[in-house]
């Protein structure tokens, strides 16, 4: 669980914040 949240946690800096709130919404 520390490696997924570690890889979106680069997914946020690399796309942006509002990047990953939209792949959220799409799960």
């Amino acid at each position: 669980m520390n490696k997924y949240l570690e890889d979106q946690n680069r997914v946020m800096r690399e796309y942006g914040f509002s990047e990953l709130i939209n792949a959220r919404r799409v799960l």
